[in-house]
């Protein structure tokens, strides 16, 4: 059905704030891509396309951003319905990537601050981007 990623998403989004014990082994991927401030190579994620569509495709992983076509894990342009890599996590598994970057802030008071002109110059370049996501799990406080 084709509204199942929406309901995925929505449960996931319903449980309120996460915290560590809510943590899937591929949300540790994310605090280690926060912490070398760098994606990780399609090569080392395992990352294929396969020709026919798959349960595990990128769209239905929550760390898709399906209308830039990226991933917050995987460097690179990946393809949403073909694409796959050893770091699937479905939309209702473990923590939110959203919750996940909070959790990192908070424990390491690492500074993912931008100031306004830095955000500024982000959404003019990024101006295309019709997603939430365009400035991926960056946190802006004014």
């Amino acid at each position: 059905m084709e509204n199942d990623g929406i309901e995925e998403s929505v449960v996931a989004k319903s449980t309120g704030e996460q915290e560590e014990k809510d943590m899937a082994p591929q949300d540790a991927t994310l605090y280690r891509v926060l912490t070398l401030k760098k994606k990780i190579t399609k090569a080392e994620a395992g990352y294929q396309e396969r020709e026919n569509k798959d349960d595990k495709a990128c769209v239905k992983c929550k760390f898709n951003l399906s209308v830039e076509k990226q991933c917050h894990i995987v460097e690179g342009e990946i393809d949403n319905d073909h694409g796959i890599s050893d770091f699937f996590s479905p939309k209702s598994d473990g923590m939110l990537p959203g919750d996940i970057v909070w959790d990192f802030i908070k424990k390491t008071g690492e500074n993912l601050i931008m100031t306004k002109d830095m955000l500024l110059a982000k959404v003019l370049t990024d101006f295309n981007a019709k997603t939430a996501n365009t400035i991926c799990i960056v946190m802006v406080v004014f």
